[in-house]
C-alpha cells in the first residue's frame, strides 16, 4: 500500500465506522483499495 493510500485509509476511517452501515461500507472500501494495488 502506498503512503497516499494510507493517508485516505486513516482519513476516512472513523466517518465510515460512524455511518450506520459503516463496516459494511469500510470492507467495500478496502475491497476496492486491495484490487486496485493488486493485494
Amino acid at each position: 500500500m502506498n503512503k497516499q493510500t494510507a493517508q485516505l485509509l486513516e482519513q476516512h476511517f472513523d466517518t465510515a465506522f460512524a455511518a450506520p452501515d459503516g463496516i459494511a461500507k469500510q470492507t467495500e472500501m478496502l475491497n476496492a483499495v486491495m484490487a486496485r494495488v493488486g493485494g
